[in-house]
């Protein structure tokens, strides 16, 4: 996937913006969040070692934390695509709990949420005209209007991740905040930073709390998703970039090539050899 064009943290792309931001059967992690939507059409695409079908009505979110591979795109797909820098969704003023996306996504076995035809149409709406907009320089506050319109869409994706969350008790507001802090904190420093007392000393907790904290949030451990966060990001470098297994383990910030390939395999069950040939070799 492409990085963003310009300094604004919020780049829209039409479809076939879209489909040239991917490479079909190639797995990738994208360097912002993402929401893919699909107004027409199917795809396919695999994530969580599963495939899974994109339908009409359906929105799509792309994190750093998820390998999703796109597999198959219908001729008649139409979409549109909203790709945001990574501290976004931490700084818009929102009065929805940010957890539950985080929540929803991080344990729900999809990554996509579905509209009714209505609801869908008001947030295509909303995205067309932020891609009409983007490129109004003249418009001194061309970012405040997406920005604002794209909180517009935070709030009717939380409505609908509201009736889809399980009945569960909710976690207080400090172990939220941390989560959201930790996941920000990941984005950024994961490639150099592997121990979960880093991340722990910058927020100002214990590693066994955080660690707690965001098991009970995520569902997930503090070191299980550092792991997640460089396995992803390990199968990118393997093949998107053609890199060898020492490149990937000096990027990724591990003592040598062997520690990151007993790393890769343990959380893989495929040493990283295996996994680039075996991929590269269904894509020639």
């Amino acid at each position: 996937m492409t990085e963003k064009k310009d300094n604004s943290d919020i780049e829209i792309l039409k479809t076939e913006g879209v489909r040239k931001a991917f490479v079909l059967n190639q797995p990738f992690v994208p360097a912002f969040s993402a929401l893919l939507l699909l107004k027409q059409g199917r795809l396919t695409v695999r994530y969580r070692q599963e495939e899974h079908v994109i339908s009409a009505y359906d929105m799509l979110l792309l994190n750093r934390l998820v390998v999703v591979e796109l597999l198959e795109v219908s001729p008649d797909a139409e979409m549109l695509m909203v790709a945001m820098g990574n501290d976004f969704q931490h700084r818009v003023p929102v009065r929805f709990n940010k957890l539950d996306m985080i929540q929803y996504f991080a344990t729900s076995p999809a990554l996509q949420l579905s509209f009714s035809e209505n609801e869908f149409n008001d947030i295509w709406e909303i995205v067309r005209i932020m891609e009409a907009r983007q490129h109004h320089t003249g418009f001194t506050f061309t970012i405040d209007l997406l920005h604002t319109l794209l909180v517009s869409v935070s709030y009717m994706m939380a409505k609908q991740i509201s009736e889809n969350l399980p009945l569960k008790n909710r976690s207080d507001s400090r172990r939220e905040k941390l989560t959201v802090e930790f996941i920000r904190l990941l984005h950024v420093h994961f490639r150099q930073q592997h121990n979960l007392n880093f991340y722990a000393q910058r927020l100002r907790v214990t590693s066994k709390h955080l660690s707690e904290s965001l098991k009970k949030v995520t569902g997930f451990t503090g070191r299980e998703l550092i792991n997640m966060a460089l396995v992803c990001e390990a199968k990118v470098l393997l093949v998107n970039d053609n890199l060898k297994v020492a490149a990937v383990s000096e990027q990724l910030n591990f003592s040598d090539q062997f520690a990151f390939s007993k790393f890769f395999k343990r959380l893989t069950n495929t040493n990283p050899t295996e996994y680039s040939r075996g991929l590269l070799s269904c894509n020639p």
